[in-house]
This record gives C-alpha cells, sequence and structure tokens, in this order.
C-alpha cells in the first residue's frame, strides 16, 4: 500500500529561528510503514528544502520519520519493541517483511 503526502502549494515552512521560509524546492522520499493487514506500507512524500531567512538552503524535516531513516518512527518503534522482548532480530526482519 502505497501513500503519497504532499502540502499545498504556497506553504512556508519555518527555519530554526521560527521564521516561515518559502520553498526552494523538492525532494521525493519514501520510508516503510507498518503493513496494512498483510501489505506492506510506504510512505512517499516530496519533502520541502527552504531557503531559510539566513539565505541556506535546508532540508525540511517530516514529524513521522528520523532524519536519515528509511522507516517511520511507528515502524521503528514496533521493531524494537518486538527485539527487546528477546525475538531474534531476523525474526523480527521477516514478520515485518524488511528484506536484508
Amino acid at each position: 500500500m502505497h501513500l503519497q503526502i504532499g502540502f499545498a502549494v504556497g506553504a512556508r515552512f519555518a527555519d530554526e529561528s521560527g521564521n516561515l521560509c518559502g520553498v526552494y524546492d523538492t525532494v521525493e522520499r519514501t520510508w516503510q510503514h507498518l503493513n496494512f493487514f498483510e501489505h506492506i506500507g510506504y510512505l512517499h512524500c516530496a519533502v520541502s528544502r527552504i531557503t531559510t531567512s539566513s539565505g541556506n538552503v535546508v532540508n525540511g524535516a517530516v514529524p513521522w520519520a528520523r532524519a536519515n531513516s528509511g522507516f517511520t518512527l511507528l515502524f521503528e518503534a514496533l521493531a524494537l519493541a518486538m527485539i527487546e522482548r528477546e525475538m531474534p532480530v531476523n525474526r523480527v526482519a521477516e514478520l515485518m517483511q524488511v528484506n536484508p
């Protein structure tokens, strides 16, 4: 199952100083999310890159994943909960349908 997430044209995003800045461009990103029944779930998003008030171009953050991660926070939390319960990592990967 593939979910596409976007933002409205003309949207503005806060920089590190809290100033609202316009979008410079976007970068397509994909994260593996929790499965929907037996279907693997993916989130796809054109993540904004903004021009900050100081003139730098920086990548926008998304609330559902850590920076540079290919998995959502919920996916990671479930995987770690299973591993914490002493389930072997290879079995967790098999259950969560993650390719090695």
